[in-house]
């Protein structure tokens, strides 16, 4: 993990999916946040994105296709969590989620990119079995009917 000063961005193209600001409980004897509290941060807005998309609060975590920290978090970091779908499966949603650390001191603002992270969430029923997306759909739509004109192509 080698820390890196860059000119690096926030995407201007697409809102973060959560952005927080880590506390001194969150931190390890070094002084960098624990990777536990990143990973679990990232669960919550990837899982956030896929819920989104499902149109339901009932997905689980199946897998943590991969995850990388390439540059420490520091207490005092703006951090933003940006996720994107890579791909819908049959009962699954992948999501990849890219993770920015915006550094704002007196003597120098800058942001790197200190975390990528790929999770696969599952999309499950009443009785915690895996239901198809299009379940998931179609049930928030069955439950609220109202919400059918919001996504034209959904309904037909």
């Amino acid at each position: 993990m080698a820390e890196q000063t860059t000119n690096l961005k926030l995407p201007v193209d697409r809102m973060p999916a959560l952005r927080v600001e880590p506390m001194p409980k969150d931190t390890n004897q070094y002084g960098a946040v624990f990777g536990g509290w990143v990973m679990s941060q990232v669960d919550l807005a990837g899982a956030s994105t896929a819920m989104r998309y499902a149109l339901s609060r009932k997905v689980v975590t199946r897998a943590v296709s991969s995850f990388t920290f390439e540059n420490p978090i520091y207490v005092g970091d703006i951090v933003s969590f940006y996720t994107k779908i890579v791909k819908i499966g049959r009962s699954s949603i992948t999501v990849q989620v890219d993770v920015y650390a915006e550094r704002l001191t007196k003597a120098d603002n800058s942001v790197d990119l200190v975390t990528q992270a790929t999770l696969v969430y599952v999309c499950v029923g009443q009785d915690h079995k895996p239901i198809t997306v299009q379940e998931s759909r179609d049930q928030y739509f069955k439950e609220h009917p109202e919400f059918m004109l919001c996504l034209p192509e959904i309904s037909q």
